[in-house]
């Protein structure tokens, strides 16, 4: 057991690991996107150049889609985080963003 509100600020610890995480992943995926974009534009000939930005277009929005979806199935509303509190009477405290 450790001090009063120590796993409250685990939780939300963990919480804001999970959304830095998420962005940091988010933001690789787009400088890979950019990076091969770049080089395709610097080393292809026009044609081939059009023809991978197409194609590389088309794998940017099945990747975004992804992602999208992959963020919503995962994400936890703010009514259903739980804070990890505890109040005197022994009920569960809710998130700082879901107080009612």
């Amino acid at each position: 057991r450790g001090p009063d509100g120590s796993m409250e600020r685990a939780v939300e610890g963990l919480a804001l690991e999970y959304r830095i995480t998420f962005v940091t992943f988010c933001l690789g995926v787009f400088s890979f996107y950019v990076s091969a974009s770049l080089y395709v534009i610097i080393m292809m000939n026009w044609l081939m150049m059009v023809l991978l930005l197409v194609l590389m277009l088309f794998s940017l929005h099945f990747t975004v889609s992804a992602c999208k979806r992959i963020y919503n199935k995962f994400r936890l509303p703010a009514h259903m985080a739980v804070g990890g509190n505890f109040n005197v009477d022994g009920s569960i405290g809710r998130g700082v963003g879901a107080q009612m």
